[in-house]
């Protein structure tokens, strides 16, 4: 209990701390003698409290055997520290509860490399969103992945109606090779292809120029195509009547 990894507490049926041990109190910045007898819920982030008392009442009424969430609690200097935490029941002779046994594990850099991933990721979808350029992604046969609203609109659909189907399909039959083709130049070092082909879109066939890339894991490995599409059926036009 001492010199376990994890932070152990032994927590009184009024909520009150029995036992700490080193690693729990090392983890909110006060030594063990300091929580003895402190309410836990005086340490946890007023935003989980709720929850975890419901779920001690479950606990303590015999409707679950043990439970595990995601807590925050307040370091000593006031900044958030996130723990992962199981609590299960001890009961004495006669089945009573007795004492609850809370295990609580250091999460709190997965949960801040979490947070910037989703932040990241609500920015890039912002800024793609908002383009009026056609972006898509692709997998490995060409189905899309992902569509923003202006390639949707562009041809009258969905975003979610277009997840899983084929690029190729709103591709003028006469361009299927193109196509082909960019995809195989992405596929090779520096991974870039350009191309202009015919799109049946909602309202007629237009030409679009499409810039294509590829996404890679953090290996190195290809997962993904993406490309950028501007429609560049007015100039394709001009320079036909110019020849």
């Amino acid at each position: 209990f001492d010199y376990a990894s994890v932070g152990m507490i032994v927590v009184g049926l009024g909520g009150e701390a029995v036992e700490v041990n080193r690693a729990f109190a090392a983890m909110l910045g006060y030594h063990p003698e300091e929580l003895v007898g402190r309410r836990m819920d005086t340490l946890a982030h007023p935003d989980d409290v709720p929850r975890a008392t419901a779920e001690t009442w479950r606990l303590l009424t015999g409707e679950i055997p043990a439970f595990e969430m995601e807590k925050r609690y307040l370091h000593r200097d006031g900044h958030v520290v996130w723990g992962f935490l199981s609590c299960s029941l001890t009961r004495d002779a006669l089945g009573e509860p007795r004492h609850v046994i809370a295990q609580l594990q250091d999460i709190s850099e997965r949960k801040a490399a979490e947070i910037a991933l989703r932040d990241s990721e609500a920015r890039y979808r912002g800024l793609v969103e908002s383009q009026r350029e056609l972006v898509v992604r692709l997998d490995g046969e060409a189905r899309f992945t992902f569509v923003n609203e202006a390639y949707a609109s562009a041809f009258g659909r969905r975003p979610a109606d277009l997840i899983g189907t084929s690029f190729v399909d709103l591709v003028h039959p006469g361009d299927h090779a193109r196509v082909a083709d960019m995809m195989r130049v992405m596929m090779q070092p520096p991974h870039r292809a350009y191309v202009e082909v015919r799109n049946m879109m909602a309202s007629d066939v237009r030409w679009v120029g499409w810039e294509g890339g590829v996404v890679v894991d953090a290996s190195g490995q290809i997962f993904e195509a993406q490309a950028v599409g501007r429609d560049v059926t007015e100039r394709r036009e001009a320079e036909e009547a110019l020849r």
